[in-house]
């Protein structure tokens, strides 16, 4: 495992897939079953096993953080607007 804020350890699925702040992303089925390490760069997650880098990846959202932010419910009162 690489040490650092901007690197992950995943483990592949049977399927191929690796899971990232909420997201899956494909890095292939023949990599099922290995823990690669993932670098997360500005825009790219570069998928690392050993010291073959498996494959470059988009990332889909401009945050890293996945976690969604308190929804709010809004209610009608006569005319004024009330947060729930």
């Amino acid at each position: 495992m690489r040490s650092g804020d901007d690197w992950l350890s995943r483990t592949v699925a049977a399927n191929g897939v690796i899971c990232v702040a909420y997201q899956a992303f494909s890095v292939r089925k023949h990599h099922g079953g290995e823990i690669v390490d993932v670098h997360v760069t500005g825009n790219v997650l570069e998928v690392w096993s050993g010291a073959e880098l498996v494959r470059p990846l988009p990332a889909r959202r401009k945050e890293a953080s996945a976690r969604r932010e308190r929804s709010v419910r809004l209610r009608f009162d006569d005319q004024s607007l009330i947060e729930v």
